[in-house]
């Protein structure tokens, strides 16, 4: 994948889920922010979610107080990260 590809596919797909989380119900959220590729999500509770790029490795990062840190990379072929 090329990294013009990758950056198309991860800003669309945070964007998307930075989409999805404005039109639910904002009660369970403080905060919600994405920008230069960080999406940051602040729930009640003080619970904090963060996905970032990871360009030069081509990964989506998570970083989650449930699950503690994560990586993911695209799989082309069956088109979801992992």
């Amino acid at each position: 994948m090329t990294e013009k590809a990758y950056l198309e596919l991860v800003n669309t797909f945070l964007d998307g889920i930075c989409n999805t989380i404005d039109e639910l119900e904002h009660n369970m959220f403080d905060d919600i922010n994405f920008a230069d590729g960080v999406l940051t999500i602040e729930m009640r509770g003080d619970k904090t979610f963060v996905l970032n790029k990871q360009a030069p490795n081509k990964q989506l990062w998570l970083s989650s107080p449930i699950s503690g840190p994560q990586r993911f990379e695209w799989h082309e072929k069956d088109l979801y990260w992992e």
